[in-house]
């Protein structure tokens, strides 16, 4: 019958798992005993490590090499796992050593630096990001492992130091080529302020600084990216995908905040628990329910400047399109760049200019995006 079919898989089933649970402990049962009696005849133990960091001793796998960092098989017992780690403490010293030796002369690209900050040699994390003196400087903290001995770890870290400092000069090599120009005074003061903030500095706030500029200077920087935007002034190399994640995190690792998720695309959804200023480390700003791309927001504010010279203008499609929004969007993303929302009978109707001082203390008072105040803000009433 049915019901005795399931009842006889069911007992089948039963029994396989209990064999399998016998078999396995009976494996780590022999295992032990073997480790147990060749460790108390403190001779040499037969030992291999694979190339994926497979560990045996006398034939039986003791658990897995992650780096410099032993991860055993765990056993039933306590006895069983404390025979696992004394035998890889009396065979695993000299891979170890062999071990850093590679690393000290490997190439850089055989490292590899994680969105998380780990840094990793051969798919195993050696290392990890810690924070630094400056945003562009992190520190680096070679992993702990109990088979390190006299000055390996140091080693180690010192290794990985170099291919940290090596691969962010690759990836924002504008930034630090920007930051190293033999430039004057004022230019010296903006490529060091830009440098700190990860690549983009809004534009008001940097003004003296640009009108002091020399015009040679401003050759000079134009010629390494640096965009001299109305909204903006940022590294325009620094906007590709790689260096805005890696700004991400040396963002994150400077604040003392987890890493930011980067943004898909030039323009997209603002996710409320990123905070502007992580937005604006990795070269986006944040424009209502919205979030784009620098060099976006300056092509968005060129055209809207264009449109108010006109007078007061609509949503028109291609505004919206401009900020890859909806155009029931357009009031939120239009007011944070300092226009007015103008309402006839409940309904928004157009945008006009707003005044210079009302505009600037607009943007100057952060608001929740949710905070009835700050709807209000955008909104005018036809007269």
């Amino acid at each position: 019958a049915p019901s005795w079919q399931e009842r006889a898989r069911a007992i089948e089933d039963r029994l396989s798992d209990a064999l399998h649970d016998r078999i396995t402990q009976r494996f780590v049962d022999k295992r032990s005993a073997v480790l147990v009696r060749k460790l108390a005849a403190s001779g040499d133990l037969l030992a291999s490590v694979s190339a994926a960091g497979e560990v045996k001793v006398e034939g039986h796998y003791v658990g897995r090499l992650e780096g410099f960092r032993f991860r055993p098989d765990l056993a039933d017992s306590s006895a069983g796992t404390k025979a696992l780690i004394a035998a890889a403490q009396r065979v695993l010293r000299g891979e170890i050593a062999r071990r850093v030796n590679l690393l000290e002369r490997a190439n850089d690209s055989d490292f590899d630096l994680t969105p998380t900050g780990a840094v990793t040699w051969r798919g195993g994390q050696v290392g990890r990001l810690l924070p630094g003196a400056s945003s562009l400087a992190p520190k680096v903290e070679a992993r702990h492992s109990d088979f390190f001995a006299g000055e390996q770890r140091e080693t180690v870290r010192r290794r990985l130091a170099a291919f940290v400092a090596a691969h962010l000069r690759s990836k924002l090599a504008a930034l630090f080529q920007a930051r190293e120009a033999p430039l004057s005074g004022a230019s010296r003061g903006l490529a060091f302020q830009l440098g700190e903030a990860l690549g983009a500095l809004p534009a008001a706030p940097a003004s003296p600084l640009v009108a002091a500029l020399a015009a040679s200077d401003r050759k000079r920087l134009s010629l390494l990216g640096v965009r001299f935007g109305v909204e903006s002034i940022y590294v325009e190399p620094l906007l590709k995908p790689a260096a805005v994640e890696l700004r991400g995190l040396l963002w994150a690792l400077s604040s003392g905040q987890p890493v930011p998720p980067i943004p898909k695309g030039t323009a997209a959804a603002r996710n409320p628990a990123i905070s502007a200023s992580a937005y604006a480390a990795m070269g986006y700003r944040v424009l209502g329910n919205r979030v784009l791309r620098l060099d976006r927001v300056e092509r968005l504010a060129a055209r809207a400047r264009a449109l108010a010279r006109q007078g007061a203008f609509e949503a028109l499609p291609e505004l919206a399109s401009m900020a890859g929004c909806a155009r029931d969007d357009l009031s939120g993303v239009l007011t944070d760049l300092g226009y007015r929302a103008v309402l006839l009978d409940g309904q928004v109707v157009d945008f006009r200019a707003a005044r210079r001082g009302a505009a600037r203390r607009r943007r100057d008072i952060a608001l929740p995006a949710d905070s009835p105040f700050a709807k209000l803000r955008e909104l005018t009433l036809a007269r």
